[in-house]
């Protein structure tokens, strides 16, 4: 728990140094594109290094496939025809052009009739699974093209209520946990800390409105920021659990050894993968539904 608590603390105070460093550059905040793509990378690494040798995908067509999912729509904000709409095409180009890329590299690379479709099965699901969620979580500031300041608040509050939640799960669970929910796949996650983590994240989420609302107007009532809270908490359980699925089909606790009392990079980030990408459907919803009043 001592290396958790710590870890802990230094990837936060990492990460607030890093947003403090871009709020400064300003929209589209290229440094949490770059570093979204680098944990993209090391995650698919980290799954990668699970599977047996031959039916591993080559690391340059896994770099060139993360790097045109999450970079690629980073260049329509320097484009001259930028306008909202057009990140949203030019991310679903870069989707097929990775999703392609998988079936071209083994057609260039095919000499005999062996694990073609292991590889490409794990590129593909890499790019649905880890590298997607990342590049459209990456497209919330572009919701609040007239408030940069808003656009960074809601792409951060994406990404922390999921961990903050996970916190209050760990802590709810390993104190008063009682009653399993998935007892094979993950024994130690808990009712009591599914509850936990839930209420905790949807505390983030009143707080901010409480003590930011006026000057960064997210949520329109507090009912609405609980409402966020409670859905992106609820993803980001899942986002976990799905990680568990594919921990526990590959017969191993953790993704890595990386980060002391976490596991790996993808122990980190994975209930990040789903809490957020409902997060970016919340804003999506709420800035259309906003924007016509």
């Amino acid at each position: 728990m001592k290396k958790r608590l710590v870890f802990g603390l230094i990837m936060l105070a990492g990460f607030a140094a890093l947003v403090a460093l871009d709020a400064k550059i300003g929209h589209p905040f290229p440094i949490l594109h770059v570093l979204f793509f680098g944990a993209c990378l090391m995650g698919v690494f980290e799954i990668r290094s699970l599977f047996p040798v031959e039916q591993r995908s080559h690391p340059w067509m896994i770099l060139w496939c993360m790097g045109v999912v999450i970079l690629a729509p980073l260049g329509i904000y320097f484009a001259p025809v930028h306008s909202q709409g057009w990140s949203w095409i030019l991310l679903s180009c870069s989707l097929a052009l990775a999703l392609w890329s998988g079936f071209l590299g083994e057609i260039a690379f095919y000499r005999e009739r062996t694990n073609a479709l292991p590889r490409l099965a794990f590129l593909q699901m890499s790019i649905l699974y880890i590298g997607l969620p990342c590049s459209l979580v990456l497209q919330i500031p572009a919701l609040f093209p007239k408030d940069p300041n808003s656009g960074l608040a809601a792409l951060l509050l994406a990404c922390l209520v999921p961990k903050v939640c996970d916190i209050g799960a760990y802590f709810t669970g390993r104190f008063v946990g009682r009653t399993r929910i998935t007892p094979v796949l993950s024994p130690k996650k808990t009712l009591e800390g599914f509850m936990g983590g839930v209420a905790l994240g949807m505390l983030l989420c009143f707080l901010f409105y409480w003590w930011l609302g006026s000057s960064i107007p997210l949520f329109y009532t507090m009912w609405h920021a609980l409402g966020f809270g409670l859905l992106v908490s609820i993803g980001g359980i899942f986002g976990d659990l799905a990680e568990s699925l594919l921990k526990r089909d590959l017969h191993t606790k953790d993704a890595s050894t990386m980060i002391p009392g976490f596991g790996g990079i993808l122990d980190v980030i994975d209930s990040i993968l789903l809490g957020a990408t409902i997060a970016l459907g919340w804003f999506l919803v709420t800035q259309s539904s906003h924007a016509h009043f």
